[in-house]
């Protein structure tokens, strides 16, 4: 006999069964180290905004990678009642929704990174990115620090404040909440802070230094530009030492190609936890040596800098280890800033040692499509920088060798030190 289930109910259940095909499809086969995760995973069951925006990228991604346009158009309509309800929750006062807003909100930057809105115009899509995740820092400041000290809560501030970070480096300005007191210690009153926590940290004075250093670009008052040299100069100073503090606390970090120069195979979820530090940490390294790049443009006291091509060197080499299958779509995500930052500062550079790296870059970015739409997310990205337009993207393909006079104050006189971090 043949039992037909209620409307409802059976949207249910298939809303489940896509649910759970793109969790076999989206996270590591062995395991995943990342809390925020899970504590999205667990709003989903008592949130509709976090439930439905989980639908929507369950739909469309799998859409996507079986080529069926019904499931995407179902993914794709399933994010205007996420919006309705992320509303929902936004004008409710209750303890409950301060978590589940900051939930729901990440669901909506989530969307954007792996699918995107259809019909965007680049840039809009990172624009798009912008908007949730400035939303999210309106509702951390709204908490208060205190709401963040365990928990859910805790799980989301910790994984939100690595993309409050991205935003302040990628705009080249502070991120206001952040420099605020109590912000970068309350939320870990309960538990310590991670190696991945103190990394995110150095990530936070990064874009307080490439705002002064515009700063000092940009003044004509002598006196202004060498108080902004000096301070930006001492700030390099730090930025270097608690980079090789950190370092010297962790002791060797996981190698992710074996002595043939192969990919080694991912065993475990331990494995995933020990990449997932290394990449964070050679991410940094780029990030700080090549803002002590452009701090030592001009800078009266030489500062010790590595050279910030090792880094895209060691990132590059990581990228296939994250892409495995065993890995997941999950893993293609936590790469692609990573992947962003060694293209810009490739193009930064123009240095005429990077040619055949620039094409293996562009290659691996070439490689994301078909993962999801990131591909097309990083080119959003890359295409809302500012001050360099994607057309020079496309200039270091090949099209065009000779430096622009704008990026000729981008030189910097001082000595590489050939070091895997900085000494």
């Amino acid at each position: 006999m043949c039992i037909a289930l209620p409307a409802s109910l059976a949207r249910t259940a298939y809303s489940e069964a896509i649910f759970s095909v793109f969790l076999e499809h989206y996270l590591p086969q062995c395991g995943h180290p990342y809390s925020w995760v899970e504590a999205l995973l667990r709003l989903r069951d008592n949130v509709p905004a976090v439930r439905l925006g989980f639908d929507a990228i369950s739909l469309t991604t799998i859409g996507m990678r079986d080529s069926h346009p019904t499931l995407i158009q179902a993914g794709h309509s399933s994010m205007t009642p996420a919006l309705t309800e992320t509303i929902k929750i936004a004008n409710d006062q209750g303890r409950t929704a301060r978590t589940s807003i900051l939930g729901a909100s990440m669901m909506l930057s989530m969307f954007e990174i792996l699918i995107g809105t259809p019909n965007h115009v680049e840039p809009a899509r990172a624009q798009t990115w912008l908007v949730h995740v400035h939303g999210q820092l309106d509702i951390l400041e709204e908490n208060g620090p205190h709401e963040y000290r365990e928990g859910i809560g805790h799980e989301l501030y910790t994984a939100a404040r690595m993309a409050l970070m991205i935003t302040g480096i990628k705009n080249r300005k502070r991120v206001p909440l952040l420099d605020k007191e109590g912000w970068g210690t309350i939320p870990w009153e309960v538990h310590a802070k991670s190696p991945k926590d103190r990394l995110i940290d150095i990530w936070g004075e990064v874009g307080g230094v490439l705002e002064d250093v515009d700063s000092a670009r940009a003044t004509a008052d002598a006196n202004k530009k060498r108080t902004l040299k000096k301070r930006i100069t001492l700030a390099a100073s730090v930025l270097l030492a608690r980079l090789r503090d950190w370092h010297g606390e962790m002791g060797p970090l996981m190698e992710f190609r074996d002595t043939n120069g192969d990919v080694i195979a991912i065993v475990g979820r331990e494995d995933l936890i020990q990449a997932d530090i290394a990449l964070m940490y050679w991410t940094t390294c780029l990030l700080v040596s090549f803002t002590t790049h452009l701090v030592a443009d001009g800078s009266d006291t030489p500062l010790p800098c590595t050279d910030p091509i090792i880094y895209i060197r060691f990132i590059t080499a990581a990228m296939p280890y994250f892409w495995q299958p065993a890995a997941g779509l999950l893993g293609v995500q936590v790469t692609s800033f990573p992947l962003a930052l060694c293209l810009h500062v490739l193009c930064v550079l123009r240095d005429t040692r990077t040619t055949e790296l620039t094409g293996s870059v562009m290659e691996l970015f070439r490689q994301q499509e078909g993962k999801a739409n990131i591909a097309g997310f990083l080119s959003s990205i890359q295409m809302d920088i500012g001050d360099l337009h994607w057309q020079d993207k496309l200039d270091l393909l090949g099209l065009r060798h000779e430096p622009r006079a704008e990026q000729q104050d981008l030189a910097c006189h001082m000595d590489f030190v050939e070091a895997p971090f900085p000494s």
